[in-house]
């Protein structure tokens, strides 16, 4: 008596290589993924410096001053921003910096700019963990401030 299919065994060995190989197919998406982030947050960094750079060019070859209002900044609509939000660097350096999606917000920060109060939230959570120290300095007690857990848990690692 001839059968047609496969058996019990052979379904068996078949979805455990299958299993085996979507494992490590994971594994390496992941590294991957991990990689790409290094990547982009480098080539932002690389931006934002740009931008720090042409505003100390513009200023005579002064650096841009830790969190002090600049009456000035403006948001993406050319509106004025109110105090403290135009104090904060992202939106002070904006009009050198070609695009900021990509450079101040990126790896899902990007909704930021779709929200209400995006003025707001793109002057207070720029993205790789950059603050004021790194960009003229710190408003406060002088601390470096590296970003926290819950900072960690909700935007992944920084690389820089």
């Amino acid at each position: 008596m001839k059968r047609n299919g496969f058996t019990l065994v052979e379904l068996l060995v078949t979805v455990a290589i299958i299993a085996v190989l979507g494992s490590l197919a994971t594994v390496g998406y992941q590294s991957v993924r991990e990689n790409a982030r290094m990547t982009r947050e480098v080539n932002a960094a690389r931006n934002l410096i740009a931008g720090y750079l042409l505003h100390a060019s513009d200023h005579n070859g002064q650096v841009l001053p830790g969190y002090r209002a600049d009456p000035s900044a403006t948001n993406l609509d050319g509106r004025p921003l109110p105090f403290p939000t135009n104090a904060r660097y992202p939106w002070r350096l904006t009009p050198y910096i070609p695009k900021i999606e990509g450079v101040m917000l990126f790896n899902g920060n990007e909704s930021a700019l779709d929200s209400h109060n995006r003025d707001y939230l793109v002057s207070v959570r720029p993205n790789l963990g950059i603050n004021a120290t790194l960009v003229g300095g710190h408003h406060g007690s002088g601390s470096p401030l590296p970003p926290n857990d819950r900072v960690i848990d909700e935007l992944g690692n920084f690389h820089l």
